[in-house]
């Protein structure tokens, strides 16, 4: 059963989890639902300026196996 995104939010909010838009997709979520799933990576890496630094995407992106890539910014 999925549940409806401000049921994520009033969570995240309630328990001081983050709340960001995904850098792949531009979706709302929160940090409760960062995590790694089916062995697929929760994390990107961003290069910009030489410098690499890593953030966290949503879990759509997560099942679509977009995780542990690196993205040119």
């Amino acid at each position: 059963m999925k549940l409806p995104r401000w049921v994520h939010w009033v969570y995240a909010w309630a328990f001081r989890y983050f709340w960001a838009s995904c850098p792949l997709c531009g979706k709302m979520f929160g940090g409760h639902e960062w995590r790694d799933r089916d062995r697929k990576s929760a994390t990107i890496h961003i290069l910009t300026n030489n410098l690499l630094r890593n953030a966290g995407i949503c879990p759509d992106c997560t099942r679509g196996g977009k995780g542990g890539r690196v993205y040119r910014h």
